[in-house]
């Protein structure tokens, strides 16, 4: 209930774009109505696929409108914890994504490789569009 009523929070506010970095292999109706919602209003939503690694895209991503992301590797092929499946409409990278962050904020140990997986692929995309 609470990620629909982001989505809605969002919708109300005026997003253009709604990214979505996290999954879950239930199906939600409170959710796939959120994201119609959204639709509706002409509101782009992403999800990524999921860290499954296998034929399996998770919710959110496998609803209908949701833009899903699978995550690929350093030679941009598909990464092997990536979810995919017919509802991927597009691949990002997602293996040790580069960090700008505030140094002191950073541990030194964190900044040369950045994390990997669904946290780390849709909202790259989501920057990019």
């Amino acid at each position: 209930m609470d990620i629909a009523t982001g989505i809605a929070w969002a919708v109300e506010r005026g997003a253009a774009i709604i990214n979505l970095s996290l999954g879950g292999p239930g199906e939600s109706p409170l959710l796939a109505g959120a994201v119609a919602n959204a639709r509706s209003k002409g509101v782009l939503v992403v999800a990524a696929a999921g860290n499954g690694g296998s034929g399996v895209v998770e919710v959110p991503a496998r609803i209908p409108g949701v833009l899903a992301v699978s995550a690929t590797n350093d030679a941009g092929a598909l990464a092997a914890f990536s979810s995919y499946g017919p509802e991927i409409a597009v691949a990002a990278p997602g293996v040790r994504m580069p960090l700008r962050p505030r140094p002191r904020l950073v541990p030194r140990s964190a900044r040369s490789s950045g994390p990997s997986g669904r946290s780390a692929t849709s909202p790259r995309l989501t920057c990019q569009s």
